[in-house]
């Protein structure tokens, strides 16, 4: 019985120093300012990818954790895109202006013009088509 006691409080302990932590997201988010990472993407010829969230956002947070994580994602990414992760409450105007309504919400831009939105959890498969999908309108691989 004791034992059991124990495994709990350290589960306790383990789960509020997780939740303190915060979420973690994803080394792929682009770390600049919102427009000097769009200036970047458009340097460099990318894609620049918005994925608009919130800390609170189950479906948000496990896209982090699984979808934005896959080696095969990251790839793409990483050689076609630029991408920036906008928290909805830190920055409302932003989200509104766009017309977010449901998150996650990913937006692509080429330059300043939206050319794909995907709105909901998009699963590692998912998130592949839909970024394979903007290749294939662009001409590009």
């Amino acid at each position: 019985m004791r034992f059991l006691g124990v495994l709990l409080a350290v589960g306790l302990i383990v789960g509020g120093v997780l939740l303190l932590r915060g979420p973690s997201h994803p080394r792929i988010f682009d770390a600049r300012a919102y427009e000097e990472a769009a200036a970047a993407a458009g340097r460099e010829g990318k894609l620049f990818i918005v994925k608009y969230s919130a800390s609170w956002c189950r479906p948000c947070n496990e896209m982090d954790r699984t979808t934005l994580v896959d080696p095969a994602v990251e790839q793409w990414l990483e050689r076609a895109a630029v991408m920036k992760m906008v928290d909805v409450d830190a920055e409302p105007g932003r989200s509104q202006r766009v017309g977010v309504s449901e998150i996650p919400t990913m937006i692509a831009y080429r330059g300043e013009t939206e050319v794909a939105r995907a709105e909901g959890y998009l699963s590692s498969e998912e998130m592949l088509a839909w970024l394979n999908a903007l290749s294939a309108a662009a001409g590009t691989k």
